[in-house]
């Protein structure tokens, strides 16, 4: 067990009685006093007479100050033993947080290293606030792991670590050091680590104890100094990628990646900057530049990077970097669909290409929500797991062990819904339509009938586009001039309906003559009219020129398959 020192007089003597306390017999803990000026060598003076009856063997090494890299690189090249771990002077751990990790790691020699979560205890004007453990991620495989880590899509800190000396040799993460930065050393564990693919146990539990207290609560002034305090940070990325045993692409993925990250954080410290607008939009600038680079068919203008916010044009840089994880499924099954979280994000996802085929809840029906059938699943199937309690989808793991289907938790669902929300956004391979043009009065004109998420999905994408949104729905006559049938629901009931849908600002009806799309501009004159892309040869070809010539834009949306008016008054006709 490293711990590196430096003026903790007031803190340290909890996290060496939390050491003293655990529930481990064979620990050798290497302290490495790093020039303290205050009293806190004679607080570990003090607590050696303790650690040598506990049977612990205790190395206190005494360096001029260097800083905190320097420190950790002396505790690491001293350290003997199976296992080693990072424990902060100011910090605390469980009495199981060894037990727990290196017990495991004792019995399953095919893991290399475990993880554990954390409880962060703030000390703030002699009031201590302990905060709830931090959820960690469901790593899939060890494949993409550097790249969570890196993005900050798992947890970071390295003081949660246990890892085979063995793992950490091969990884040549001490030989890699770097002493020249001292602001962080996370990189420089994290990165080789992540990168050697070696094993990973996760224990959820908060076995470490993280302290904050007034000194490590800062807030930034200017921009200049949140560049300058993360360029440590960025620094040392490039250093320990730099070193990375991978090829020249890798590393440069890894580097965009990088790059990305850091200019998440520079936006997450920008609320206390004066001016603030004027280095988001550069940063967001910065974004556009990153996916534009990566996936140029896009096409992402900084108007439609402005419309769609910084996170959500922040996920989709993620994604055009690194390529989808929700790639093309074949089958969409939604878990847990009648909790509380269930009910509520299913509708984002209806209507789209990940709308769920089928629904799983363990108190399902049999009929419309099925019981789970683990045995049903296959490599081409996307499960989305829509409950957020940590047990629940501790036992959902479980119960899934390792099933072929690829498996998208509740941080990653998260991803997922954030990048549906974009107009035309395909997540399997990223292409981006022309970027979407905003227009100041949009119509729309249909029947309406029997509405349904295609409709809904049509309005909602025309709202997007314009500012103002005129829905003509086709009187009773005309639908039935035009399709020869009756409507199921009639006019006053769909004109309420329509009105009724929060996209829509202005709902008339359309009698016959406004079937011609140049008379219905003289009545409403928009600027685009929108309609689904099934309905390009339905004699609007005819029309278009004039329109043009009108300034109107004619603009189609991708036609929702899945259902339809005409669908469901076949069904309907076949079952009554």
């Amino acid at each position: 067990m490293v711990v590196p020192c430096y003026n903790k007089e007031s803190y340290i003597g909890a996290m060496l009685d939390s050491v003293l306390a655990q529930k481990w017999d064979n620990i050798e803990l290497i302290l490495v006093n790093d020039g303290s000026t205050d009293g806190t060598r004679g607080v570990i003076i003090d607590y050696l007479p303790k650690f040598e009856k506990r049977g612990y063997g205790v190395k206190l090494i005494d360096q001029e100050n260097g800083g905190c890299c320097k420190a950790v690189h002396t505790g690491l090249v001293n350290m003997t033993g199976d296992y080693y771990c990072l424990v902060d002077c100011d910090d605390a751990i469980t009495p199981e947080y060894v037990s727990a990790m290196a017990g495991f790691l004792d019995e399953n020699d095919d893991y290399e290293w475990a993880a554990c979560s954390y409880r962060p205890v703030t000390l703030l004007d002699d009031v201590t606030t302990i905060g709830a453990v931090p959820k960690c991620p469901y790593p899939q495989d060890t494949d993409n792991l550097i790249e969570k880590w890196i993005l900050r899509q798992t947890i970071t800190t390295v003081w949660i670590y246990m890892v085979r000396i063995r793992y950490v040799d091969r990884c040549r993460m001490v030989e890699n050091w770097n002493t020249a930065r001292n602001r962080t050393y996370e990189p420089l564990v994290g990165i080789p680590l992540m990168n050697g693919g070696g094993k990973l146990k996760y224990f959820h539990e908060g076995f470490y104890r993280y302290t904050q207290t007034s000194r490590d609560l800062f807030v930034f002034e200017k921009y200049e100094d949140i560049t300058h305090y993360y360029d440590d940070y960025r620094a040392q990325y490039a250093w320990s990628i730099a070193r990375l045993a991978a090829d020249e692409n890798r590393k440069r993925r890894l580097t965009d990646l990088v790059d990305l990250a850091y200019t998440r954080e520079l936006f997450a410290q920008l609320h206390a900057i004066k001016d603030k607008e004027r280095h988001a939009d550069q940063l967001c600038a910065d974004l556009i530049e990153k996916i534009n680079r990566h996936k140029p068919n896009m096409r992402i203008t900084f108007g439609l990077a402005k419309q769609l916010g910084f996170m959500t044009i922040y996920n989709m840089a993620c994604f055009a970097i690194t390529g989808s994880p929700f790639a093309s499924p074949k089958r969409v099954i939604g878990y847990g669909v009648l909790g509380k979280y269930g009910r509520k994000l299913l509708p984002h996802y209806m209507g789209t290409a990940y709308e769920p085929y089928v629904l799983w809840d363990k108190n399902g029906d049999g009929e419309r929500v099925r019981r789970p059938d683990f045995d049903d699943l296959s490599e081409t199937d996307l499960i989305i797991v829509f409950p957020k309690d940590r047990k629940v989808v501790e036992d959902i793991k479980e119960e899934l062990g390792n099933a072929p289907a690829r498996i998208v938790y509740p941080e990653e669902e998260e991803l997922l819904r954030s990048l549906l929300a974009v107009p035309d956004f395909e997540l399997g391979g990223l292409p981006m339509t022309d970027a979407v043009k905003h227009y100041k009065t949009g119509y729309v004109s249909g029947s309406f009938d029997m509405f349904h998420v295609g409709h809904l999905n049509l309005l909602r994408r025309a709202r997007e586009c314009c500012g103002h949104l005129i829905v003509g729905v086709l009187s009773d006559a005309c639908i039935l001039a035009g399709k020869k049938k009756a409507p199921v629901i009639p006019l006053e009931d769909r004109l309420e309906i329509v009105r009724s849908c929060k996209y829509v600002d202005e709902v008339d009806v359309t009698t016959d003559d406004l079937l011609n799309k140049v008379t219905a501009w003289h009545k409403y004159h928009f600027d685009a009219m929108f309609t689904g892309d099934d309905h390009k040869d339905d004699g609007w070809a005819w029309e278009e020129p004039e329109l043009n010539r009108l300034g109107v834009e004619l603009v189609f949306f991708p036609y929702t398959q899945k259902v339809s008016s005409t669908r469901l008054r076949s069904v309907l006709e076949n079952n009554f």
